[in-house]
């Protein structure tokens, strides 16, 4: 049904958005990421609370890209996505910094998070969190400073020029 509307277009999608919000919830996740690509630019409220609601659920990471396009207005998600931080694997930190950065600018646990991966051993974080930190928001210069203190911990085998790319 979800395909059968995108071919219908965004009319047919808009009065359907009433029976696609409770596909949110559905446990298959195929189907429930196929409806947050097919509402694609709805911000509505209604799409809002379906999205809380499913992270509430349990997390997923799709699910947080989505919330992300509200910007501040998905705040409430802000401490499940902090918890869940702790709970994953380093890389996926990487991945869900931004998004929480996105949501709450400044975030104090998605900073601290991408810190961390710079310093971590595995060249591969470190180089992922150094271009994370120069996409998250905040003032240049703490961007910078924080770089270079990571570059200077890590001594002299670091890769400094990735964390400076990554400023750009």
């Amino acid at each position: 049904a979800v395909s059968a509307l995108k071919k219908m277009g965004r009319d047919a999608i808009e009065r359907a958005v009433s029976l696609l919000l409770p596909l949110l919830d559905d446990p298959e996740a195929r189907v429930s990421s196929e409806v947050m690509q097919t509402l694609g630019d709805d911000e509505s409220d209604a799409l809002l609370a379906a999205l809380l609601r499913r992270l509430d659920r349990g997390f997923d990471l799709d699910v947080a890209r989505e919330l992300s396009r509200f910007g501040p207005r998905a705040g409430r998600a802000i401490p499940a996505m902090e918890r869940t931080l702790e709970q994953i694997e380093p890389s996926m930190r990487m991945d869900l910094a931004p998004i929480i950065d996105k949501i709450q600018p400044g975030n104090q646990a998605a900073l601290s998070t991408v810190l961390a991966g710079l310093r971590s051993k595995d060249w591969r974080l470190s180089r992922s969190a150094a271009f994370v930190l120069g996409r998250l928001g905040g003032p240049p210069e703490v961007r910078r400073t924080a770089l270079w203190e990571a570059a200077m911990i890590q001594g002299p085998n670091r890769p400094t020029e990735v964390c400076c790319q990554a400023l750009g």
